[in-house]
């Protein structure tokens, strides 16, 4: 008997693929087990999604209990396109600005030390969802090794300094020793790839709180003293000033590209792209879809990249950014 599913059912599937969060995808498949038609032709659909459900929310609970029985856990559920550290020395704004860049409340105070755990949040940049990270200050005195274990598990990082007062060049300098004593290493640039035994991941400087008095001077002066060529961010937390800026950057800084998925003679999905490395092949989409479709590719139709849309492509074709691809197994 045919299942006759409905289009409010096939949406809520795609909403389900597009899902970064196990309460998101829960949601997701109750859903569908109420759009569902209800007869003998899908009795064996509804009794999966209701298997499916059972299993995140025991995982969902499992997770909870053990947070609740362990206290702080002192370990990133990643999600999004990539995981970016917000790091920094104590007061210099770092909170504030993950509040304005996620819209996550965020404990802050004019004194050291307000963030003691980590604080993740999403940050929307346009079509994808990138998760931030507050992390506490890190200073010599106070600040423990898991900390840095952490930052070491992200995909990037935002070095934090205040140009509204104190000494930006101190606050940079203590940072980066402590960074390095934890064998962290930053790649400030785009070309750079991590070549050795230490921790290296994508980084940035951002120049907080550029619209207090003097923080154009400071923010000058901090580049001339500085030893190296930096990529350096200005922005205001408080004024909000090229924050929608920052988000590209921070976008841009983790070496992601989109890529849309198209059913055959169905339009393209282009409110859930997929994101995945930059230089990714047709293969490495498929994988990121579903095992089965990259066990079972036998080519794709791409549209955008190609010298022309829909054109064939093999396993090995390098995708670009914005690309649409029909998976073909």
């Amino acid at each position: 008997m045919p299942a006759n599913l409905t289009p409010e059912y096939f949406e809520a599937e795609k909403r389900f693929r597009a899902a970064k969060t196990d309460s998101e995808r829960v949601e997701c498949l109750q859903f569908m087990l109420r759009v569902i038609p209800k007869h003998k032709g899908t009795d064996k659909m509804q009794g999966d999604l209701k298997r499916r459900i059972a299993k995140l929310k025991d995982k969902i609970e499992q997770q909870q209990r053990s947070s609740k029985k362990k206290g702080v856990s002192h370990k990133l559920h990643k999600e999004g396109a990539g995981t970016v550290a917000l790091v920094g020395p104590p007061n210099v704004g770092k909170s504030l600005l993950f509040h304005v860049l996620t819209g996550v409340e965020a404990k802050t105070g004019a004194y050291p030390y307000t963030t003691l755990e980590p604080q993740p949040g999403m940050m929307h940049f346009e079509n994808v969802q990138i998760q931030l990270v507050d992390f506490p200050p890190v200073c010599p005195e106070h600040t423990e090794s898991w900390v840095f274990d952490l930052i070491k598990s992200c995909d990037a990082v935002l070095l934090i300094i205040d140009v509204g007062q104190g000494d930006p060049l101190e606050q940079f300098e203590t940072t980066m020793n402590l960074l390095d004593r934890h064998n962290f290493v930053p790649l400030w640039n785009a070309e750079d790839v991590a070549s050795g035994p230490a921790a290296e991941r994508r980084a940035r400087v951002v120049a907080n709180k550029v619209d207090a008095p003097g923080a154009k001077e400071t923010l000058q002066l901090f580049r001339e003293m500085i030893e190296r060529p930096l990529p350096v961010t200005p922005v205001s937390g408080v004024e909000g000033t090229s924050v929608e800026g920052l988000k590209r950057e921070i976008f841009d800084l983790l070496a992601v590209m989109r890529v849309y998925s198209k059913v055959p003679h169905q339009p393209p999905e282009l409110d859930s792209p997929f994101t995945i490395p930059r230089g990714a092949t047709l293969i490495d989409f498929a994988q990121a879809v579903h095992q089965d479709f990259a066990r079972n590719l036998k080519f794709g139709k791409v549209w955008g990249s190609t010298k022309f849309d829909g054109m064939v492509v093999k396993r090995d074709y390098v995708l670009q950014e914005g690309d649409v691809v029909e998976l073909h197994a």
